[in-house]
């Protein structure tokens, strides 16, 4: 977690290595590396859920961004 002033997640995630980091929805930016599951859910929407310290975090995907948020984590 990090306090940024006056940037965007958008002018964030410009600056971050698409391989290892994917935007998931308005608020969050994952790393791939603290992922600890995803889990399929009504709608074809996705839960995400992270590892420690933050395994109690759920993060939701839409439906719109599940599929090319797969074929990130397949590739």
């Amino acid at each position: 977690k990090y306090m940024v002033d006056y940037v965007t997640l958008d002018e964030v995630e410009e600056l971050l290595n698409p391989g290892q980091f994917y935007r998931a929805n308005r608020q969050f930016i994952i790393n791939i590396d603290a992922i600890q599951t995803v889990k399929p859910v009504e709608n074809s929407k996705l839960i995400i859920r992270l590892k420690e310290p933050n395994h109690k975090l759920e993060i939701d995907m839409s439906r719109l961004k599940s599929p090319e948020f797969k074929k990130w984590m397949d590739r």
